[in-house]
């Protein structure tokens, strides 16, 4: 299922309502049966119940050869109709969507994937390798920085009770604590040691106007991504997700081309699949920024993360007993993005080379891309075209993201993530000599189409 809605579809709706009409129509999505051919979502225009039945939220339904494959569990409380609290004054994760399907492992028997606000109710600073320090959105801060996070990972309940799944509210930083079956995505608000000043590129500013939203939904994996108004095959995908001007560090939205949220399965080795308790999930965060500064430390990387939930071996080859999440992050405060970094010997060595940060998480860079903060724009073609076995002609590439780990002792293999390729990484003009605008290209038995952010190209799998 691929849909493409619109929460602000009421240019003059409030926050509360565009949160709401977010969570509506992702509900919707997840949860439409194979081959549905009309979704409605009715906006909410604030919080005290007004509805426009005028509209719908809903602006196309894509794709719909599959279901969207997941079902809300007893702790889903999206509202459709009446009024509701204010997100600024509502309790934590009082409203969120909360989906579960079976992962088929007994001993963690459900995947989960949940789309909710912060659920801290005090601002505190805190070590979060390997960024510096991270400064997290609060409840109260959802009046003036109506940002959404998105969790997924596996649990022993369907609902959100289960002691591993929920990220930590209170005083408590996501993906912390007891949250250890489950990784919490685009929960930065400021990430520059200990200043507040320097605030973070904005992702998923709810009721931002300037975008709208794709969701790639099935059972085994979630893909959802901001599309910057008036990107198009003819115009170019350069624009920005905020309001009109030059980027600051005080009007971050202008430095991201968008961002794509991945909840979803990755490929899996033969011997992970006769294991009862590692549901192969896999959570991951890339923006595409054009935020450059000097010196460095002025311009913070985008949110570009990455988790997988994983048995590792040890170097004889004997696997652990029980899973762990592990986890890549970009340095907040540099100019280079190790997650998706564009050089042949990465800025942020220390992630790999120094022992005290030696790197115990997932293998990175994931893939090379053109469009990530640093002092001087790449220029090379850092993905080419590759050559149609069938017809010959050049195409877009299609080169597996993994999620892997290959620390010593604590290893492994991982796999591919399902539903999504790396394609070019290439100015625009260059990419459209190799595919004509709504084509899809076939890898492997599987229809994918290109999602495109500025002068990054992704295959997404069409279903």
């Amino acid at each position: 299922m691929i849909v493409t809605f619109n929460p602000m579809i009421n240019t003059g709706a409030d926050a509360n309502a565009a949160y709401m009409n977010f969570l509506r129509c992702v509900t919707a999505a997840c949860t439409a049966a194979a081959g549905t051919t009309s979704l409605t979502v009715n906006p909410f225009t604030n919080n005290t119940g007004t509805i426009d039945n005028t509209k719908n939220c809903i602006v196309s339904i894509d794709a719909n050869t599959e279901a969207g494959g997941w079902s809300t569990s007893a702790s889903h409380n999206v509202p459709n109709t009446g009024s509701f609290t204010a997100i600024a004054s509502a309790a934590a994760y009082l409203y969120k969507a909360d989906f579960y399907n079976a992962s088929g492992k007994s001993g963690m028997p459900y995947n989960k994937m949940s789309v909710h606000y912060s659920g801290r109710t005090t601002a505190v600073w805190t070590s979060y390798l390997p960024s510096t320090y991270a400064y997290g959105h609060t409840v109260a801060s959802f009046a003036t920085t109506p940002i959404l996070e998105f969790t997924s990972g596996c649990s022993t309940t369907s609902d959100w009770t289960g002691t591993s799944y929920p990220p930590q509210g209170g005083a408590q930083y996501p993906n912390s604590g007891t949250q250890t079956s489950s990784w919490t995505l685009n929960e930065f608000q400021f990430n520059y040691a200990s200043s507040t000043s320097r605030t973070n590129i904005t992702a998923f500013w709810v009721n931002n106007t300037s975008v709208t939203y794709k969701i790639a939904v099935t059972a085994t994996y979630c893909i959802i991504w901001e599309v910057p108004n008036g990107n198009s095959y003819t115009n170019g995908y350069g624009n920005v997700c905020g309001v009109s001007g030059t980027p600051t560090l005080s009007n971050q939205p202008n430095a991201s081309y968008g961002t794509l949220i991945y909840m979803g399965m990755r490929e899996t080795q033969p011997w992970e699949n006769a294991l009862s308790n590692n549901p192969p999930w896999v959570s991951m965060q890339i923006q595409h920024t054009n935020l450059r500064a000097t010196p460095a430390a002025l311009a913070p990387t985008g949110q570009n993360q990455i988790a997988a939930y994983m048995i590792t071996r040890n170097n004889a080859g004997v696997a652990t007993a029980t899973p762990t999440t592990y986890y890549s992050t970009d340095y907040m405060v540099a100019a280079s993005s190790v997650l998706t970094g564009e050089r042949t010997f990465l800025q942020n060595t220390q992630l790999i080379t120094t022992p005290a940060t030696v790197n115990t998480g997932l293998d990175v860079p994931l893939f090379n891309s053109r469009d990530v903060t640093s002092l001087n724009a790449p220029t090379n073609l850092l993905y080419l075209p590759s050559t149609d076995p069938t017809t010959g002609s050049l195409v877009p590439p299609a080169h597996p993201i993994m999620a892997r780990k290959t620390t010593d002792g604590l290893w492994s293999a991982g796999g591919a993530l399902r539903g999504i390729y790396k394609s070019f990484s290439a100015p625009i003009a260059t990419m459209k000599l190799y595919f004509s605008d709504g084509q899809t290209f076939t890898v492997g038995s599987d229809t994918y189409m290109p999602v495109i952010f500025n002068e990054t190209m992704y295959l997404v799998r069409v279903a």
